[in-house]
């Protein structure tokens, strides 16, 4: 899990789809909202490379 702290903003890896989002906790994926992330909690990406860049840089290819 990564924190992100409130006010930051950050590009979250959505195996494929890069936006700054506002993100949720969910089991196994990250939910998107509008705006930026605030003080919250978010799993990893899980498109294989989350170890390495957790973090989307938009380089990232759906895992199919």
């Amino acid at each position: 899990m990564l924190w992100i702290d409130a006010g930051e903003q950050r590009r979250v890896c959505l195996c494929g789809d890069s936006n700054v989002v506002d993100c949720r906790c969910h089991e196994r994926d990250v939910a998107v909202l509008e705006g930026g992330a605030r003080g919250r909690w978010v799993w990893l990406c899980a498109c294989g490379r989350s170890r390495q860049m957790p973090l989307c840089d938009g380089s990232h290819r759906r895992v199919k």
